[in-house]
């Protein structure tokens, strides 16, 4: 506008926005390379504002929670959060800024997630806080746990199925490491050793039940067969002195094994343990009556012989071995007609499976004078009793032997 009201002016301002455009052209690489990191992830990952309002989320995370991206830019952070926690959701973030106080944020926590279709799976969630001069943003990155948790419950059965396997055995069970330290161990373990739970074992030393003999030695021995696989145990059954938590030992059967694995370089072992306190008890009363009987028999001033079905001699006493000459270890495993006299010792075991065919016998069950032979080769009249035993569908014969004549 001028004076003379006669012209009409204009004027121009310039401004050189080369600096400007190359800023935006920078901050565009900028975004763009962001955008190319953020959607290389393979986690998926959200950036919110103050308010829950979602700003950046990467194709994984589009991906994971069925949206678009368009479906997820400028909504708020709720949509995808489990239904128990989405309500609460902007309450836990205005509570943080205003106060501080962070239940999640800088932490990775486990929590519910949810789908656009409405189907929920749990994630874990680590979530921080990114100062910025203008406004306060928060960046989460989340993984999926739906194949874990899977995995997990896939393994939590199978140790289930596991120790309900090892709870049914009758025989104690244990797994240590390659140390000696328990890992596994059954109810039957708890039982005979006297714990009340698996817990008083497992982390511990299987030391702690071995006899007191070798306890303090126990370690060495399994050193020395990761070091030189000279085993003395593994892989062999072996009666051992055991001890339990009242201190008291007792005689066991363990039988003990090397367990492969795909775990690098672990080696883990399992041991089967069995009680054999009565057994043993058993066996030493066998063995005391054993020795009674033996004792009784050779107390004897008479001869005695025991034979088999096929006439081999099992026992004899000391009798028999003053009478006919032979030592006693001359006489087992040989056949009986070794002392028969005349022209009975040829024929001897025709008269035993004759008897076993028909039942028939000269001389089971009677006394009969028969001639009988020296290891010298003289001969000489004896009197045979001839009893026969049966023992679980076997046949056994005891001889009882009186010396009529003794020519020494």
């Amino acid at each position: 506008d001028t004076a003379t009201g006669d012209e009409r002016m204009f004027c121009g301002y310039l401004r050189d926005l080369t600096k400007t455009k190359r800023q935006a052209a920078s901050i565009a690489r900028r975004e763009r390379l962001l955008s190319a990191i953020l959607n290389a992830s393979s986690d998926p990952l959200f950036q919110i504002n103050q308010d829950g309002i979602i700003q950046i989320v990467n194709n994984a995370a589009c991906r994971l929670f069925q949206y678009s991206h368009d479906e997820l830019v400028g909504n708020n952070i709720s949509t995808i959060v489990g239904a128990a926690h989405a309500k609460k959701h902007d309450s836990y973030l205005k509570r943080y800024i205003e106060t501080g106080e962070a239940r999640v944020m800088g932490k990775k926590r486990e929590l519910p997630a949810r789908k656009k279709d409405g189907t929920q799976f749990m994630m874990e969630l680590s979530l921080s806080e990114v100062k910025t001069s203008r406004e306060r943003i928060f960046c989460g990155f989340i993984r999926d746990l739906s194949h874990s948790k899977q995995q997990d419950e896939i393994i939590k059965k199978r140790e289930q199925l596991v120790t309900g396997i090892l709870d049914a055995s009758v025989d104690a069970v244990f797994q240590i490491n390659e140390s000696g330290v328990v890992q596994t161990v059954n109810k039957v373990a708890c039982k005979m050793f006297g714990y009340s739970s698996r817990e008083e074992f497992l982390g511990h030393n299987i030391s702690m039940i071995v006899g007191k003999e070798h306890a303090n030695k126990h370690s060495n021995y399994l050193r020395r067969y990761m070091t030189t696989g000279e085993a003395k145990v593994i892989g062999k059954q072996r009666e051992l002195v055991a001890r339990r938590k009242d201190g008291s030992e007792f005689f066991i059967e363990l039988s003990l094994a090397e367990i492969q694995t795909n775990a690098g370089d672990d080696r883990l072992f399992c041991g089967f343990v069995r009680d054999i306190t009565r057994l043993k008890i058993h066996q030493e009363n066998l063995e005391r009556r054993e020795q009674l009987t033996t004792g009784m028999i050779d107390s004897s001033p008479d001869p005695m012989f025991q034979i088999d079905s096929k006439g081999t001699i099992m026992m004899v006493n000391k009798a028999a071995t003053a009478h006919f000459g032979w030592e006693i270890e001359e006489f087992k495993s040989k056949n009986i007609s070794m002392i028969v006299g005349g022209h009975h010792s040829d024929a001897h075991d025709g008269y035993i499976e004759k008897y076993l065919k028909t039942g028939k016998s000269g001389v089971i069950g009677q006394r009969r004078i028969l001639p009988a032979r020296r290891k010298d080769g003289t001969e000489f009249e004896i009197q045979l009793t001839v009893v026969e035993v049966r023992s679980r569908g076997e046949s056994f014969f005891c001889g009882y032997v009186d010396v009529l004549k003794n020519d020494d």
